[in-house]
């Protein structure tokens, strides 16, 4: 049993993120938890992904900034789904931050 909702002590004090596989099916299905605390994307740093991607905030707030401008500012139990290729970074996160991703392909139904 583990406690999706625990922060490590590295994230607190490093202000770095972690990541924990949680689940991995066929393909390239992987459900991850991510701790973050203060983290933001370097500078000039992107994402681009070759997997759609959804997020959930559980604990926290963050802001994903995409490469035309718009930032989308995300709280408690907010969710974001993220085509593949879809130019993106943390612009923002709390200390602490928890998420839960998913990764693969996806298609979003909201």
């Amino acid at each position: 049993m583990k406690n999706i909702l625990a922060i490590p002590p590295a994230a607190r004090s490093q202000h770095a993120e972690i990541f924990d596989k949680l689940l991995s099916g066929e393909g390239a299905f992987c459900l991850e938890r991510i701790v973050s605390c203060g983290h933001q994307s370097p500078p000039g740093h992107w994402y681009d992904q070759g997997q759609d991607e959804w997020v959930l905030v559980l604990e926290g707030a963050a802001r994903v900034g995409y490469e035309d401008g718009r930032e989308i500012s995300l709280q408690k139990g907010d969710s974001l789904f993220i085509p593949r290729h879809v130019r993106h970074r943390v612009a923002y996160t709390s200390a602490p931050c928890v998420w839960l991703a998913v990764h693969g392909s996806l298609r979003a139904e909201y």
